[in-house]
């Protein structure tokens, strides 16, 4: 109507409530904190109770940055009393957690019983590498495809533990893995020639135990079994022969362990790739790259890498966006629509016989 001015306005959403887990502590509270404060927001964050020391000191360099008291709050914690106090407080406007989709969950029902309030999930990951034949260097391919599953000792929500390759070039490239593997030995982060740290708490490494244990039960076979395991030190595993019926290839490991199945053609692998609850990540290894951007469209999945690797070069980083498929969450986070997140809008609709 030529008497009428309407207009989108993008508005914070006020207070933000951030629920970060003990990995990468002080990078998992940025991607929080920044777009959430560029945003316009107020932040309420909780870090781990394993990791809070890096959340407190990141407060108080707020503080001495300029940043006014009350903007930014870090409450230490357990996730039973603070976290669940953060999810169901009245006065937060939004919720966003990086963790398990246990927890997620968990964090779903409690939003939707006190406020109704929105919420952004990341949750966990079951991320596949798909390596197809046509590669030429098969042991660089393995000192890749080890930095994918093996950084941070595993500990990491996009970790490409499962890794299918094509049957012509399995028993090469799992020759080479192991070689990989053996190069790896858990010890004291300290010592200037450790290469391979211990697990975040003796909890965790008794949860990635029990699922050694029990893909060995399941019929999976040890690729390697020179090395013996001392909680929270564990060296990285190698299982073949894993199907998906087995829990090792269903569930998050959350530790240095990775399966191998064999694939035929392209379209088995894009099947195997997908059968999964979870769609964090994956990577794809070929020569074609034709193949390589069917396999990046076809893989149901928030982020995926085409022929690169942690141990080579950052790549895009956080300036993208992205969004976890399926049991890996929802809600856009990095990149400018990732500030959007933080943001809500509001309609506005001037009428009048002339705009001043």
């Amino acid at each position: 109507e030529p008497s009428m001015f309407a207009m989108s306005v993008p508005e914070p959403r006020g207070v933000v409530g951030a629920i970060v887990p003990w990995n990468f502590p002080v990078v998992n509270s940025i991607i929080k904190i920044a777009p959430a404060l560029a945003a316009g927001n107020a932040v309420v964050l909780k870090p781990s109770e394993l990791s809070s020391g890096s959340a407190l000191r990141l407060a108080e360099l707020a503080i001495e940055s300029g940043i006014p008291p009350g903007i930014l709050n870090v409450v230490p914690g357990l996730g039973q009393t603070v976290g669940h106090a953060i999810a169901t407080h009245p006065d937060i406007d939004f919720l966003s957690f990086t963790g398990s989709t246990l927890t997620g969950r968990k964090l779903m029902e409690a939003a939707g019983l006190s406020n109704a309030k929105p919420i952004l999930l990341e949750c966990g990951g079951k991320s596949p590498q798909v390596i197809f034949d046509d590669l030429g260097d098969i042991k660089k391919m393995a000192a890749h495809v080890a930095a994918e599953a093996l950084w941070n000792q595993g500990q990491v929500c996009v970790s490409r533990s499962r890794v299918l390759v094509q049957k012509e070039i399995k028993k090469r490239f799992q020759d080479s893995l192991i070689e990989e593997f053996s190069k790896h030995f858990p010890g004291n982060p300290l010592d200037p020639e450790t290469n391979f740290g211990p697990l975040a708490s003796r909890r965790q490494a008794e949860r990635v135990i029990d699922f050694i244990t029990d893909a060995e039960a399941a019929g999976a076979r040890r690729l390697d079994e020179r090395h013996k395991f001392e909680n929270p030190f564990i060296a990285p595993v190698i299982f073949d022969d894993v199907t998906p019926d087995m829990k090792i290839w269903k569930e998050e490991v959350f530790g240095p362990v990775i399966t191998i199945t064999s694939f035929d053609q392209p379209e088995e692998a894009i099947k195997l790739a997908n059968a999964t609850d979870y769609g964090l990540a994956a990577t794809v290894w070929t020569n074609d790259l034709s193949l390589g951007i069917k396999a990046a469209r076809d893989i149901r999945a928030g982020a995926i890498t085409v022929n690169s690797s942690f141990d080579e070069y950052e790549g895009a980083a956080f300036s993208l966006p992205q969004e976890g498929r399926k049991h890996s969450g929802y809600g856009i986070e990095t990149g400018i629509d990732g500030i959007k997140s933080y943001m809500t809008m509001k309609k506005i609709e001037l009428r009048g016989s002339r705009i001043v």
